[in-house]
């Protein structure tokens, strides 16, 4: 071949091109990009609607049967399934390989907007969603706990502190924090007071929002410049909720007081942390979608021996679960593979034709060959 000729009759510039395949190898496998599982994009969505303490079969009749219709005649459909639970309806639609996904995702959205005029009152707006399987698992999940810390201090210290820092780490896309113990004020009505006054607690609940708010209240200029104004009329202390005016009956005003009691308390936790039985507040991290897993691990880590410097002394930030650490173990694995096979492969040459000048051709050829 030419290729042999070419190298035979100018050793210099053979030696030269496999040297410039080397750098060129070595460079890119520097940028080489790591991951646990191929990038593959599912061609599917979800479609989830609530419907508030509807039965399961009242939300199939009224919630899940409406939108299977509406979304049935979406091109590039292939398969429909949904699922009806009490309050709540789930539609997963699997579309063909070749489907225009964002195409497809604006008119799932268009036919459930054209469907939400049928659709009970109290159901809430459809939530669409694209399948998204590529950085489903935490690359790195963490802990806060502190024995002599209540759940609420926890909370603050995760909410301030630790999930901030983590979020400016470079590669992470998110942090879902679970074990969270939030405040909430709970307005306990006396229906006695209610049916005297002739208040509903639709009234209740439409007075609380609009004294709940920022409001606009126009422009104040003095010919050369403008400025904006506003009132700020959200609520800072819980227990200003008291004093908010519902309504006027014979020119007395009926405060949020009059009509019932307000509680503050622990809100109910939608979800705990525990390691070992410890009360915990738990943070699963996950990676940007180009991002390298293994240095997006080590970032994590490092900003991690950061925050607990600054944590006090009684509260241990911990780590939990590393990803990255079993694809650093991985790749590990794999050079010690490919070492151990190019050794086993050197000397097998050696020991069936006991020359050294191929054996050393041999070893010579097949790093060069991987690199380059």
């Amino acid at each position: 071949m030419w290729v042999t000729r070419v190298s035979i009759n100018n050793p210099v510039f053979a030696t030269m091109v496999m040297v410039a395949l080397c750098v060129l190898g070595l460079f890119a496998y520097n940028r080489l990009g790591v991951e646990q599982m191929p990038d593959i994009s599912l061609p599917g969505a979800w479609i989830q609607v609530q419907y508030p303490g509807a039965s399961p079969e009242a939300v199939e009749r009224e919630i899940t049967k409406p939108v299977e219709s509406a979304v049935n005649s979406v091109a590039g459909v292939k398969r429909i399934s949904s699922r009806s639970y009490e309050g709540r309806s789930e539609t997963n639609i699997e579309f063909t390989l070749n489907t225009d996904m964002a195409r497809s995702m604006q008119d799932l959205r268009d036919r459930l907007a054209g469907v939400q005029s049928v659709l009970p009152k109290d159901a809430r707006v459809p939530t669409v969603a694209r399948y998204n399987n590529d950085n489903a698992q935490p690359v790195v999940v963490l802990a806060l706990l502190g024995k002599n810390r209540s759940p609420r201090d926890l909370s603050i210290l995760a909410e301030q502190q630790v999930e901030k820092r983590l979020l400016r780490v470079e590669g992470v896309a998110r942090v879902d924090s679970s074990g969270l113990a939030t405040r909430e004020v709970r307005i306990n009505l006396d229906p006695t007071r209610l049916r005297a006054y002739g208040i509903t607690p639709a009234e209740i609940a439409t007075a609380l929002k609009e004294a709940n708010a920022d409001q606009p209240v126009g422009l104040l200029s003095d010919g050369t410049q403008d400025a904006l104004l506003r009132v700020e009329g959200r609520v800072r202390d819980p227990r200003e909720f008291a004093n908010v005016v519902v309504a006027k009956r014979g020119g007395l005003a009926l405060t949020l007081a009059d009509l019932g009691q307000l509680v503050e308390r622990e809100k109910e936790a939608d979800s705990t942390a525990r390691i070992n039985g410890q009360r915990a507040v738990s943070f699963n991290i996950f990676k940007q979608q180009d991002a390298n897993i293994v240095a997006t691990g080590d970032a994590v880590k490092k900003a991690m021996d950061e925050l607990r410097k600054t944590l006090p002394p009684d509260v241990e930030l911990r780590l939990i679960y590393a990803n990255s650490d079993w694809v650093k173990d991985s790749l590990t694995g794999v050079k010690r593979t490919l070492i151990e096979g190019a050794l086993l492969t050197v000397a097998i040459v050696f020991l069936f034709l006991h020359s050294w000048r191929s054996t050393i051709i041999t070893g010579l050829t097949l790093p060069i060959a991987v690199i380059s």
